[in-house]
């Protein structure tokens, strides 16, 4: 089976959902419709049938999973922890667990916006976009003296 390269909003939530499996019932999340809808505007689009191709599956996906950590994160700041007959729930290690999948998620978001900035630069015909660094070895100076000297 071919790996899908063009979702909807539901494929999205869908995925969304997953990412957290088990743990949404516990948190009482029951939608993701402002998790995607604020991924999509991430990703710089409203509606996700906008959005096909390999690497922008990979950003809209990073995306999704970003703005679901942060909103896990959002919802477990209060770093408190529950005991129930024994059972023990740490919310705050949910907290940390949440802040560090949010902080992966965004460093692939930014790696895969690179990817396609790359690809697009290189299919306009601009090529890859190197940067350098100049040292110069000659006195600035002398140059301002010859500049001088030429007048």
């Amino acid at each position: 089976m071919a790996v899908a390269t063009t979702h909807t909003q539901v494929s999205l939530e869908a995925y969304a959902a997953r990412l957290l499996g088990p743990l949404a019932a516990v948190l009482g999340i029951t939608s993701n419709t402002d998790v995607v809808n604020e991924a999509l505007l991430e990703y710089g689009v409203t509606d996700a049938t906008e959005i096909s191709g390999v690497a922008e599956t990979k950003l809209i996906l990073a995306c999704v999973a970003y703005r679901q950590w942060e909103y896990v994160t959002q919802i477990t700041n209060g770093k408190f922890d529950l005991t129930d007959s024994g059972t023990d729930l740490s919310l705050s290690q949910i907290n940390e667990q949440a802040r560090a999948s949010a902080k992966y998620a965004l460093e692939l978001v930014s790696r895969y916006r690179d990817e396609l900035a790359a690809a697009a630069a290189e299919a306009d015909g601009v090529g890859a976009i190197r940067i350098y660094t100049v040292v110069r070895d000659d006195d600035e100076q002398d140059i301002l003296d010859a500049l001088e000297a030429a007048e």
